[in-house]
Formats: structure tokens, C-alpha cells, sequence
């Protein structure tokens, strides 16, 4: 299975209970409707003003859009496509609600057009810094299929070459034309939600809201819109593990084996560990 397998299906009829949450406390009526919950009562909130994590996927060869390399968050490395095997490079965070950018998820950087500027086709896709420029910026769906078409270049992406399945291929624009080549499937994979205290309505966090260190404390806080009060609940194999959207750390409980009260929860790696995961829960 997916290490990033959608929770579409187990949430999406929950979500009701996000703008009552945001606003009151939690009354009878909600606690009737089998509103899901974690098992530490932390309301499931899906915030409007943040992105979601998607696959993006070629509709002709069927592989993903990805970095080369995967890893290094250097600027103009190239857009590839690559087996949809689960890595987090794969993944992009896709924004419908400010400047149309697509992130990735691994690297921090976003999808752009080599240079910027050039309309000539066949130019390479890259990463680049997240700085709002146009180049930086997507339309998609505006000729009534997934295409992904570049705001400053108005150029669409594509597969070099146009057919091949091959890994590693780079990703470069070209005229917009009905080429499958040219459709990308969105994908979604995990929401980013906030997690809201039902009592107090402040938002759960990791202290300092920057840092990726080990051991940091999850903490309360206004829920501010900052990125560390956010969280991607991605399902493994069934099981639920919590990532900070800043700090890319899960949350888990300090030392990781005793069942004591009041031990404090914290991020770490996240790994495999059994502590690194969370069931949801009936009221």
C-alpha cells in the first residue's frame, strides 16, 4: 500500500464539524453525528487557506512527477517522471487558493519553467525558489483536461519525447495540444489538517514552530495560520502517522514504550516505530 495513501474516504464526511469547531465548542449534536477523532480527542479541522498533497501523474505514461534525484533542494534541477512508488518527492503540495504554485513536498521548491521567460518549446521544467514569481505559477484544467500550463510562458508540460515510460525522463513545455502526454491526474494523498483542542480552541504545534530536532514538545497555540500548526495525516499500511507540515517530524510520545499518563508528546523521525502511529476513534 502507499505510504501516502488518500484518507479521503475515512474523513471527507467528518469535515462537517470543522467551522463549528473553529468558532465554539463542541456541543451534543456534533458528539451524535459519529464525528470522527484521534484517540487523544484532538478535533480533525481541514483549514481552507492551506494546500493539500497530491501525486501528479502523466495520463499517457502513468508515472509521477518528480525531482531528479529527489533529494537535494538546489534550484534548476530538473522535472522528471518516475515510478509512483510512495518516495516523498513525489509528492507536490498543490494550492488552488493564492498563487497557484506546486511544491515539492521532499524538497521545498517549486515547479517552474527553466529561465522563466522562454516560450520556445521543449524547455525543461525545473525547481526553484518559492518566490512568487509569475513563472512560478499554474493553471490546470483550462482546457477542460489536467493540463498544467505555465502562467508566464503559457506553454503546457509535458513528457519529452512525448510517449516514452522510461524513468528519469525530463519534463518540458510545448504548445497546448489534446496530446494525452499532456494530461496530469491530480492525485490526493494527504490532507493537511489542523488539529484543534475541542476545550480550549487552540491549535496543537511543536514548540518554537521551526525547528526539525528530534524530541521538540507538541505544544498548544493560536491557531494562526503558520505552517508548524498544520499536519499531514498520512496512512500507512492502515495506520495513522501525524507529520508536522514545518518540521516534516511526526508525532509520537517521548521515549516511545511507556504507557505512564501525562508523558509528553513530541516529534521525532518518522519511522517505523509503532509510537510514531495513530488509530482514529468513535466518540
Amino acid at each position: 500500500m502507499n505510504a501516502f495513501l488518500s484518507l479521503r474516504g475515512l474523513l471527507a464526511a467528518k469535515l462537517l464539524a470543522a467551522a463549528l469547531l473553529a468558532a465554539a465548542p463542541i456541543d451534543a449534536s456534533l458528539a451524535a453525528n459519529d464525528v470522527e477523532v484521534l484517540i487523544n480527542k484532538w478535533p480533525i479541522i481541514a483549514p481552507p487557506a492551506f494546500s493539500d498533497l497530491y501525486l501528479v501523474i502523466n495520463g499517457k505514461t502513468g508515472k509521477c512527477l518528480t525531482i531528479a534525484g529527489g533529494t537535494s533542494p538546489a534550484n534548476n534541477l530538473s522535472a522528471v517522471q518516475f515510478d509512483c512508488d510512495g518516495d516523498p518527492s513525489r509528492g507536490w503540495f498543490v494550492s488552488t487558493k493564492s498563487l497557484n504554485q506546486i511544491q515539492n513536498a521532499e524538497t521545498g521548491k517549486c515547479l517552474t519553467i527553466a529561465g522563466g521567460t522562454s516560450t520556445d518549446n521543449n524547455v525543461t521544467a525545473v525547481q526553484f525558489d518559492c518566490d512568487g514569481d509569475i513563472s512560478r505559477r499554474w493553471l490546470w484544467g483550462a482546457m477542460a483536461d489536467d493540463h498544467l500550463q505555465n502562467q508566464k510562458t503559457q506553454k503546457c508540460l509535458t513528457i519529452a519525447g512525448g510517449a516514452g515510460p522510461q524513468n528519469n525522463l525530463e519534463i518540458v513545455q510545448f504548445d497546448c495540444a489534446a496530446d494525452p502526454a499532456q494530461i496530469w491526474k491530480f492525485q490526493l494523498i494527504a490532507f493537511e489538517q489542523l488539529l484543534v483542542n475541542a476545550k480550549t480552541l487552540k491549535c496543537l504545534t511543536i514548540a518554537g514552530g521551526t525547528s526539525p530536532a528530534n524530541n521538540l514538545s507538541a505544544v498548544q497555540f493560536d491557531c494562526d495560520g503558520d505552517l508548524s500548526r498544520t499536519w499531514l495525516l498520512n496512512d500507512v499500511n492502515g495506520a495513522i502517522q501525524i507529520q508536522n507540515a514545518k518540521t516534516l517530524k511526526c508525532l509520537t510520545i517521548a521515549g516511545g514504550t511507556s504507557s505512564q499518563d501525562n508523558l509528553e508528546a513530541v516529534q521525532f523521525d518518522c519511522d517505523s516505530d509503532p509510537s510514531r502511529f495513530w488509530r482514529l476513534e468513535r466518540r
